[in-house]
């Protein structure tokens, strides 16, 4: 019996993908004091930046499952690790803060593309889904983990853009594997155009749905939390408590290894 199969290798390379999407995001908070130092910017003009990146993200998540049906979703994959690694990298070279703002929102907007098509992709291929879609989601926690304390180590040692460069890094062995790792799938829909299955009609009306609605409303405000705290809490206990960066970096781990907790659990069933 192999010890290894071809549907741990997709696994391997979605979680893969999902890691540096989100390590790509991350790398970002533990380095915000030093990046308004070098751009002589408040910490309330880098909130806007990342924002715009947050914001970017979700606005890609509907389009995103459509070009998967057009494409397909190894190619969608691609493009969302590919352009993360592209974005994260001349987020690193910006010069002006204006640059900076722009690339990081074309980095939510690249790391967007990932979420639906690969739970889509998950979901044909496994049959087992739960549990393939909890290892798939534990790439974000994992990275939650490492990144922050890579990239306040990384500041200290080299400054602020080697820790931002950390989600093209992490972006080459991703795209090498989804390459090699990811089927390439005929794609569902490949004649029809985009616009033809947006209706926003039928959109507004099932969120209108009182149950929809509601869940859509806490969904937020927990994302609102979350993001919130995953954007600005090294700045706090570098700023307000006098933690050193990696110490900063350690707790800001310590934050995501409590929250991928259940997603951890519910692989061990795969």
């Amino acid at each position: 019996m192999l010890w290894w199969s071809r549907e741990q290798t997709v696994l391997a390379a979605a979680t893969m993908a999902f890691f540096v999407v989100m390590a790509a995001r991350l790398a970002i908070s533990p380095v915000v004091p030093a990046i308004a130092t070098e751009f002589q910017v408040s910490t309330g003009e880098i909130g806007l930046a990342l924002s715009g990146m947050w914001l970017s993200y979700a606005l890609m998540q509907f389009p995103s499952g459509l070009l998967g049906d057009r494409i397909g979703e190894r190619r969608v994959i691609l493009i969302a690790v590919g352009g993360t690694a592209v974005a994260s990298l001349f987020l690193a070279l910006s010069s002006a803060f204006a640059a900076f703002l722009v690339w990081t929102v074309v980095l939510g907007a690249a790391a967007g593309l990932h979420f639906s098509v690969a739970i889509t992709l998950l979901s044909r291929r496994f049959t087992n889904t739960g549990a393939a879609v909890g290892i798939h989601n534990a790439g974000a926690p994992i990275a939650g983990v490492i990144v922050p304390v890579a990239a306040a180590l990384l500041w200290e040692l080299f400054g602020w853009r080697y820790a931002v460069a950390l989600g093209a890094i992490t972006a080459v062995p991703a795209i090498v594997l989804v390459a090699a790792g990811l089927p390439a799938r005929a794609p569902a829909r490949p004649d029809q155009l985009l616009r033809e299955r947006v209706r926003p009609g039928v959109l507004f009306e099932l969120l209108a749905r009182p149950s929809i609605a509601g869940t859509l409303v806490m969904s937020v405000l927990s994302a609102f939390v979350w993001q919130a705290t995953s954007s600005f809490l090294p700045t706090f206990l570098i700023e307000h408590r006098g933690y050193s960066a990696p110490t900063a970096g350690a707790v800001f781990a310590g934050y995501f290894a409590c929250s991928g907790r259940w997603p951890a659990n519910n692989g061990l069933a795969f």
